[in-house]
């Protein structure tokens, strides 16, 4: 599982707020303090993988946009959390729609292979 702080750029907390509320519910109030105390606002642990990964994507991307950071924590289970890059997490989203495709190619071939 994954969870992402989200850092303001300088002045940009209305911006940030804005573009957090985009992908959240969560109240106002509650986005600000998390901003203000380096809380981590998303959790991805992408059971469904694609939607999981457009919308992380598109969240980094609007981020980026508005020119705020965002710290990356992956909880390791029997070590806790680490912080990774924001590189590390692109990948391991590549890598797992990479898989998800693998897969279903396989299943597809398995499946004509059982059609005869």
């Amino acid at each position: 599982m994954f969870r992402l702080a989200i850092v303001p750029p300088v002045d940009g907390i209305p911006a940030t707020i804005k573009c957090v509320r985009r992908y959240t519910e969560l109240p106002i109030r509650e986005i600000r303090t998390r901003l203000a105390d380096g809380i981590p606002i998303f959790e991805f642990a992408f059971h469904d993988i694609v939607r999981e990964v457009r919308l992380c994507r598109s969240l980094l991307r609007d981020l980026d946009t508005i020119g705020a950071a965002v710290r990356v924590y992956e909880r390791v289970e029997g070590w806790g959390e680490r912080e990774e890059s924001i590189q590390y997490l692109r990948n391991v989203m590549r890598r797992s729609i990479q898989i998800r495709k693998e897969v279903r190619d396989q299943m597809f071939r398995e499946a004509e292979g059982h059609e005869d």
